[in-house]
């Protein structure tokens, strides 16, 4: 894989990886969408979208360094 493509998959996963901090506080997920700070049930739903995306941005991340996870074009 060229260093190009290497680059880019790290930037992906870092900008997806990046939101992972809101499963730890709800002040972080209110400051990040510009909402007064969650309560209950939507607490829970970003929290949920956060931790997802965190597991995004490690698979990727993953990518570069992992053959098997490396993307297939054709």
């Amino acid at each position: 894989m060229s260093k190009a493509i290497s680059s880019c998959l790290i930037i992906a996963g870092l900008i997806n990886f990046f939101p992972v901090l809101g499963v730890f506080s709800t002040t972080v997920l209110s400051n990040a969408y510009g909402i007064p700070e969650p309560q209950g049930n939507l607490a829970i739903l970003l929290q949920h979208r956060a931790l997802l995306f965190g597991i995004l941005g490690a698979i990727i991340i993953a990518s570069v360094f992992k053959n098997t996870y490396k993307p297939r074009l054709f």
